[in-house]
């Protein structure tokens, strides 16, 4: 049987944030191969000043071999920059593969015309058949949503780390029905 694939293309100033906890829940309960990729294989800074290296260049992306494409933020996307990766996303879709977009990638979705655009940068996770979209501030959720369409949802030492980032949730809320 194939391993599931999950591509996560890194551009200039991407949010780093927003897809750390997709990266290290994917490498710590496995079964699914991360592959990160960028324009070209050239290193990329995140927002955060993070120097990463890619797998690979956009061109080297084989469509068919993606099963998750994942999409972060970036001030980029805001600016019209990244446009080089809607012919993968067009392909991506068409196969009836997963596309995770967060924060300002949801508005390159929306402008694509795969999502409504009332589908804003400030929702919580929502999935909608192969689309997943998440707000910038919703990055456990977003996660959430990611492991559960890879299948990783019954996984019981997933379930542990779940449980654990929930707690922090459920605090956070807390906090803010006795401040607000």
């Amino acid at each position: 049987m194939r391993k599931k694939t999950c591509y996560v293309f890194l551009s200039e100033e991407y949010a780093d944030w927003e897809i750390a906890l997709i990266m290290a829940g994917l490498h710590s309960f496995g079964g699914v191969e991360v592959i990160t990729f960028s324009q070209t294989k050239d290193p990329v800074a995140s927002m955060g000043n993070l120097a990463v290296l890619p797998d690979m260049s956009l061109e080297e992306v084989d469509p068919t071999d993606v099963d998750l494409l994942v999409l972060p933020g970036s001030p980029l996307w805001e600016k019209g920059a990244n446009r080089d990766i809607a012919s993968l996303v067009r392909t991506v879709y068409i196969l009836d593969r997963g596309i995770a977009a967060i924060s300002g990638a949801t508005s390159f979705l929306a402008e694509e015309g795969y999502l409504d655009a009332g589908r804003s940068l400030g929702e919580p996770a929502n999935r909608d058949g192969h689309i997943i979209t998440a707000g910038g501030v919703y990055g456990f959720q977003f996660a959430a949503e990611v492991f559960d369409y890879l299948g990783l949802g019954e996984n019981p030492d997933f379930q542990r780390w779940l449980r654990y980032f929930r707690q922090g949730e459920e605090v956070v809320r807390r906090t803010r029905a006795v401040l607000f």
